[in-house]
C-alpha cells in the first residue's frame, strides 16, 4: 500500500467499480428478458449478487485505505506517541494500528523502535522514499537497535524493571507469561 498518495482510490478500484455497473446493468437485462418471457432465470439474481458483492467489497477496501493512511498521517504529527495513542485519536482499531505499524517498518518507511516500558516511540525517522534493495537492511538495522535504557520524551520513568512490558519492533504489550517472543509480530524480545 502506498501510504503517501493523496488519493484513496486507485485504477484497480476504478476497474472494479466499472465492473460492477457492468453485472449490474446486465442482470437488469436479465430481469426484463425473465419479465417478458413471464419465465424464471436465476441468472439473473447471479449478476444482481456479482455486481453488489464486487461494489461493496471495493467500497470497503477504499474505507479500510482510508483507515490505513489516517494512521499513517497520525504518525507523522504525533511521533512520540503510544499505539494506544495513536488509535485513540484516529478512531481505528488497535489491532490495525498494530499491522500499519509493522507494514511501513518492514518497507522502511518508518524506523523507530518502541520503548519497552512505556510503550512510547522513539528516535522516529520517517523516509519518504526507500529503495526495495535496502528494505531488509534498514529492518534488521531497527530490530538490532534495542531502546530499554534510553528515555527521550517520557523521563518520568525512573525504576527499570527486568522484564520489558512493551515489544520494542512494534509497541505491542507483552504476555507477562511468554518474555520471549512478541505474540504479534514474533520478534524477540
Amino acid at each position: 500500500m502506498n501510504y503517501l498518495r493523496k488519493s484513496n482510490v486507485s485504477s484497480i478500484n476504478i476497474f472494479m467499480f466499472i465492473i460492477s455497473i457492468v453485472l449490474f446493468i446486465w442482470s437488469m437485462f436479465a430481469f426484463a428478458n425473465m419479465l417478458w418471457n413471464f419465465g424464471t432465470n436465476w441468472v439473473a439474481f447471479i449478476w444482481l449478487g456479482l455486481s453488489m458483492v464486487t461494489f461493496f467489497g471495493q467500497i470497503g477496501f477504499i474505507n479500510a485505505r482510508k483507515k490505513l493512511k489516517m494512521v499513517f498521517h497520525e504518525i507523522m504529527l504525533n511521533q512520540n506517541s503510544s499505539l494506544e495513542d495513536i488509535a485513540y485519536n484516529t478512531g481505528v482499531p488497535l489491532k490495525i494500528v498494530k499491522k500499519v505499524v509493522v507494514d511501513i517498518k518492514m518497507r522502511g518507511i518508518l524506523q523507530s523502535t518502541f520503548n519497552t516500558q512505556t510503550g512510547y516511540m522513539e528516535d522516529v525517522h520517517l523516509v519518504s522514499s526507500v529503495p526495495k534493495a535496502s528494505r531488509k537492511i534498514i529492518a534488521a538495522k531497527v530490530i538490532s537497535q534495542p531502546s530499554i535504557q534510553r528515555y527521550t520524551k517520557h523521563e518520568e520513568i525512573e525504576s527499570h524493571p527486568e522484564e520489558p512490558r512493551y515489544c520494542a519492533y512494534c509497541g505491542s504489550a507483552l504476555n507477562p507469561n511468554v518474555t520471549k517472543y512478541c505474540e504479534f509480530c514474533g520478534q524477540t524480545v
